[in-house]
């Protein structure tokens, strides 16, 4: 399957740019390159969203929480096209593909981690591209349309200006 909204996502990422360069002006120093420590936070950010998706919590008989999801994942993709940034790259976003993955849900996130985890001393558009994949993927297998991603990034960045204009932040 492929992306459908592909001049709203063009937006996402030129904004999410926009914001980038706000965070780099004030957080990064000569001293304090933030490449690294963005590895990790996008490690986080998919930890806290697969915890969102309660997918593994066998012993428990709660539901996931759609929005609490959508947020989390919102994270996860600001972060992901922070990486393209770092290459000077936008997403092809009409090449982008993602299917209804026969892999379970589990085999999904293990390998999203595998691929990850690369990130730092790999960063490559083809990587960043599988990346996208099984994100989407996974998005398509937690039945989270394309719709709904694309308010919750909306949302997502509006907070992150919101922070970055606050001083106390």
């Amino acid at each position: 399957m492929k992306l459908e909204h592909i001049t709203e996502w063009q937006q996402i990422y030129e904004y999410n740019r926009y914001l980038d360069k706000l965070f780099i002006t004030k957080y990064q120093t000569p001293e304090n390159n933030l490449y690294a420590p963005n590895c990790i936070e996008f490690l986080v950010e998919i930890g806290e969203f697969v915890n969102e998706t309660r997918c593994f919590k066998y012993w428990s008989v709660k539901t996931p929480n759609k929005n609490s999801m959508l947020e989390e994942y919102a994270d996860c993709l600001t972060m992901l096209l922070s990486f393209y940034g770092n290459l000077n790259t936008p997403p092809a976003f009409s090449q982008i593909t993602y299917s209804e993955s026969g892999l379970a849900l589990m085999s999904l996130i293990n390998e999203l981690y595998a691929k990850s985890t690369k990130i730092l001393p790999e960063l490559s558009l083809p990587l960043l591209n599988e990346i996208f994949t099984l994100l989407l993927t996974l998005a398509n297998s937690l039945n989270l349309s394309e719709i709904e991603i694309i308010k919750s990034l909306k949302e997502k960045q509006l907070k992150v200006k919101e922070r970055l204009e606050d001083e106390l932040y």
